[in-house]
């Protein structure tokens, strides 16, 4: 049972992670990229997504599960990480800031997704991190 609690908890870590480092990566390519109309949404899509992501790895019991409620099993997170990997891998340059968050998401996801598959229990993805 501990050892179950203790990977549910590196599980958020890893939820509030991804979802911290798709903010930066939001907020880093405004930056260091051309302002078009595109690049512009992508990168507010990307801060509003990891934003998302990171407030509902801390604070799971807040009324944003409300609106977002596939986000209350490792299932729905595992698929939202999944997602938002995805469209973080834009072009895959193994060099790029952006492909290896999107990979990082993506593995993360994938894991969320095997764990909600081989456990019994689906309430512990709504315990929040802190």
């Amino acid at each position: 049972m501990s050892c179950t609690c203790s990977l549910q908890r590196i599980l958020k870590l890893c939820q509030a992670i991804v979802g911290i480092s798709v903010i930066v990566l939001g907020v880093w390519n405004f930056f260091h990229e051309a302002l078009y109309f595109q690049p512009i949404v992508l990168n507010i899509y990307f801060c509003f997504f990891g934003l998302l992501l990171a407030l509902t790895a801390l604070n799971a019991q807040s009324y944003i599960l409300a609106w977002f409620p596939f986000l209350n099993n490792w299932f729905g997170i595992g698929a939202y990480m999944v997602w938002l990997g995805f469209l973080c891998i834009n072009t895959f340059r193994i060099d790029s800031f952006q492909t290896w968050v999107g990979l990082i998401a993506v593995g993360a996801g994938v894991i969320s997704i095997i764990v909600h598959f081989s456990s019994s229990s689906t309430t512990a993805a709504s315990q929040p991190l802190l």
